[in-house]
């Protein structure tokens, strides 16, 4: 094990327990009605297509290391490059399941953990807060579920 292997494992520790805490706490797609993953799928909608591009920004002007700017900055090109908010929105409405004003006031209520940029903010709480608010491949089981109904 490398120095730097040694600095970021117990960091990488944490990151797998957060998110294996999360994976487990999602309930099972196939025990979900269509209502409830229309839901899910709304809500996530509403959450990210405005907010990930500034949750990212945000953590990239967190971090400190050239490494994480530079995968953080090459995410923040694709997801600009490519217009994934606009996918997520095609894709929502293709599965009926395009954000309503009760879903988006559901999550307007809802704590981030992530304060505007101008706060201070540790780079490692950010990108936890990344993974425990966007990442999780149960999604794509609800997507899955949703548009194959």
């Amino acid at each position: 094990m490398t120095p730097r292997q040694s600095c970021t494992a117990p960091i990488q520790e944490h990151i797998d327990g957060v998110i294996h805490d999360l994976l487990v706490s999602f309930p099972d797609p196939e025990q979900l009605s269509p209502d409830e993953r229309r839901g899910i799928i709304a809500r996530y909608t509403a959450v990210l297509e405005g907010n990930f591009i500034y949750w990212m920004t945000a953590a990239y002007l967190s971090v400190a290391s050239e490494e994480a700017h530079s995968v953080i900055r090459d995410n923040l090109l694709e997801e600009v490059r490519d217009n994934h908010p606009g996918m997520m929105r095609k894709f929502a409405m293709a599965a009926d399941a395009f954000p309503t004003d009760s879903d988006a006031l559901a999550v307007h209520r809802m704590d981030y953990p992530l304060a505007p940029a101008t706060n201070p903010l540790e780079g490692v709480e950010v990108l936890l807060a990344l993974i425990q608010n966007i990442v999780h491949p149960r999604v794509a089981d609800q997507l899955h579920l949703q548009v194959n109904r």
